[in-house]
This record gives C-alpha cells, structure tokens and sequence, in this order.
C-alpha cells in the first residue's frame, strides 16, 4: 500500500485499531474501526450528488470526463488536514491518503 501512495508513515496521536473480519465465504477482510473518530466528526451538510444529478447538470455542456468506476472510492482523496487521523497498527502508526470503501 505505501508503493501504491495509499498510505504513508506517521507520527500522531491519533488512531484507529485495524480489526480482521470474516466475510460470508470465509476470506478475510481488512477493517479500521473508526467508532472514536465517528463520534468527534463534523457533519458536512453538502451531500455528494447523485448520478442522476450530474447527469442532468452536465446534458448540455460540450466536454466530460471519465470516471473509472472499478477504483472509485480511491479516487476520493482524504484531505492533508485529516490524514492523521486515519491509522494505527501495533507500534507504527501509518495514515491513510485516499478512502478505503472499495477494499
């Protein structure tokens, strides 16, 4: 993950404990219970739009983008202000860069 500049190294007070859990077919999937951080984290009342939305809002215009939907999540970045509060694991505290939904 650190060659793939998903995390880095920290050093900051903050963490959150890694926690391994069973899916339905028996693998494994890798969690970070953020429970704590939930409990400090300040609404954003600007929903992200919907799919819909932006269609709509882009009908008319002349130029679009493409979106690669295999790797959406990783496309959000976790801003540089919040990075610190995102990972622990045993002595070394490392911090996520991008959001983790997809994994």
């Amino acid at each position: 993950m650190v060659d793939l500049d998903i995390i880095r190294k920290s050093d900051y007070p903050y963490t959150s404990p890694i926690v391994i859990v069973k899916k339905p077919d028996r693998s494994n999937r890798f969690c970070v219970d953020y429970w704590k951080l939930n409990k400090i984290t300040v609404f954003d009342p600007k929903p992200m739009p919907t799919t819909e939305e932006l269609s709509h809002k882009i009908s008319n215009d002349k130029f679009f983008s493409k979106v690669d939907l295999r790797k959406r999540y990783r496309q959000i970045e976790v801003s540089e202000e919040d990075i610190h509060k995102t990972l622990r694991h045993r002595m070394v505290t490392w911090s996520f860069l991008e959001c983790l939904l997809a994994w």
